[in-house]
């Protein structure tokens, strides 16, 4: 996930350092640590770059395996879209 450091209200940073990464103040970072990623585009200090509609999603079987691995309940006609989107909620209220 593309993340970028766009600053902390009344203070100056040039760059800042988070989860092993530097943010250079308003460039994009790829951010590989989908724990990290999860918690830095919900942070009020930092943006994410919109996924790509486009990108594929996991297979079906791996989506069912980590929405089971997380303990999400779901209607088993829910599509693929949605049950991902069920698991990137269920992993970003993991890290809060």
């Amino acid at each position: 996930m593309q993340i970028k450091f766009i600053g902390v209200p009344g203070e100056e940073h040039a760059s800042i350092r988070q989860y092993g990464y530097d943010f250079p103040m308003g460039e994009f970072v790829d951010v590989t640590d989908e724990r990290a990623a999860a918690k830095l585009a919900n942070h009020p200090h930092f943006s994410a770059k919109a996924e790509s509609s486009d990108q594929p999603l996991p297979p079906r079987e791996e989506l069912v395996a980590k929405a089971a691995e997380l303990g999400i309940e779901y209607d088993k006609r829910l599509g693929d879209k949605k049950l991902a989107a069920l698991i990137l909620e269920k992993m970003s209220a993991n890290l809060a």
